[in-house]
């Protein structure tokens, strides 16, 4: 196997990869089929995706923009959660499979014995999502559009200046249904944060998905408090709760839902920079950065999905309506107004 900046590409079928581009692309990771619709601005080439993508897809913008996402096969893995299903990928025939490669169900090697053009991924820093754009823009002939996208990324992390004052004390909750799961420490959330000119509390802990009690997060008493968009809880529950009013950033009404636009912006995607944009805004409560935010998403977006967006849309991204009683949150709604 060829390992570069975090990325594994089996040699095996590698010649013939490069020789035709694929045209029947199966994407095992989850981010990886919002990835594959953004470079060819629709999912023409996916045959298969991962079943975890669907919840970013059905009734978001990435399913009312591109339908045929909805109609994909999705039994592409079994016995695990990445464990491809090799019955059903030789069904499929794709010419691309996208894997990850640092986790142990990933099963390259079958893949590899199976005859399946593979190519890896790998899931956590920057640095893989870069490697990962750009040996898939390599892979699929897509190198004009995913340079598009790094340059954005860069100049935006160039653009982005931190608070001139007390840097705020954040917390990001990927999911509160089943425990507490915090992005700590090596997390891709801990990097945004402190992008956008945050201090994340959870370092405490390690990992992208840290179980954390409900009492070390009242001995954090964070300032500001993300809600990630894997399951289905908004700030106004947590406002309700009795029990959450004991945490500083409930109390204060900083509680945020992370948007999800063609991705969930808290993970590492095409899609990131804009994530970082939103954070900084908030955090730093600058019109400027909100003003920005607007103007790239119409910007990018039709360039990853040729749509220009609505307004309806651009709050529904946003999740103006379930952030509408949060601190501060009017800020995009006033800079979407100054962008008519």
């Amino acid at each position: 196997m060829n390992v570069r900046h975090g990325l594994i590409a089996l040699l095996s079928g590698c010649a013939p990869l490069l020789a035709a581009t694929p045209q029947r692309i199966v994407t095992i990771p989850i981010p990886a089929a919002s990835m594959i619709t953004a470079l060819d601005a629709g999912p023409q080439r996916l045959v298969g995706i991962h079943p975890g993508a669907l919840p970013g897809i059905r009734d978001r913008f990435l399913g009312q923009r591109f339908p045929a996402l909805l109609t994909l096969r999705t039994d592409i893995v079994a016995g695990g959660r990445f464990t491809p299903n090799i019955e059903t990928l030789l069904t499929l025939r794709p010419d691309l499979v996208l894997q990850w490669t640092h986790l142990p169900t990933a099963s390259l090697h079958t893949l590899e014995r199976a005859g399946l053009r593979t190519l890896g991924m790998r899931y956590g820093s920057q640095a893989d999502l870069e490697a990962a754009l750009t040996a898939i823009g390599a892979a699929t002939g897509t190198e004009a559009r995913t340079g598009a996208l790094l340059r954005h990324q860069r100049n935006t992390r160039r653009a982005l200046a931190g608070p001139s004052g007390p840097r705020p004390r954040v917390v990001y909750l990927r999911s509160l249904a089943h425990g507490l799961k915090a992005g700590g420490n090596g997390s891709y959330m801990t990097h945004v944060i402190e992008l956008a000119g945050g201090v994340n509390l959870a370092t405490a802990v390690n990992g992208s998905m840290a179980d954390v009690t409900f009492e070390q997060l009242l001995g954090w008493a964070p300032d500001i408090l993300l809600l990630g968009g894997f399951d289905d809880n908004v700030p106004a529950r947590l406002y309700a709760d009795p029990k959450w009013r004991a945490v500083k950033a409930v109390r204060e009404r900083r509680v945020y839902k992370m948007p999800l636009g063609g991705i969930w912006w808290e993970v590492p995607s095409h899609e990131s920079a804009l994530g970082w944009i939103w954070l900084h805004a908030l955090l730093n409560h600058s019109p400027a950065s909100a003003a920005r935010l607007l103007a790239d998403m119409r910007s990018q977006y039709r360039l990853l999905y040729r749509h220009t967006l609505t307004r309806d849309e651009i709050d529904r991204i946003l999740h103006r309506n379930a952030n509408a009683g949060s601190a501060g949150y009017t800020l995009f709604g006033e800079a979407a107004n100054v962008g008519q």
